[in-house]
């Protein structure tokens, strides 16, 4: 393939991706679901300030 050619596919597999993810919640988390995420990023943060 020409180099040409590779951004247009580029552009074309993004498109693709994005008209597949857009309004599709199979791939999106809920905020209810994000909250254990968030007490340990917390619970990590909190370890390495109090660290020598």
């Amino acid at each position: 393939a020409s180099r040409n050619a590779q951004p247009a596919r580029a552009r074309a597999f993004i498109d693709l991706a994005v008209e597949r993810l857009v309004g599709n919640t199979q791939f999106f988390l809920e905020p209810h679901e994000l909250v254990p995420a968030r007490q340990k990023a917390k619970g990590r943060r909190a370890r390495k300030s109090s660290a020598p």
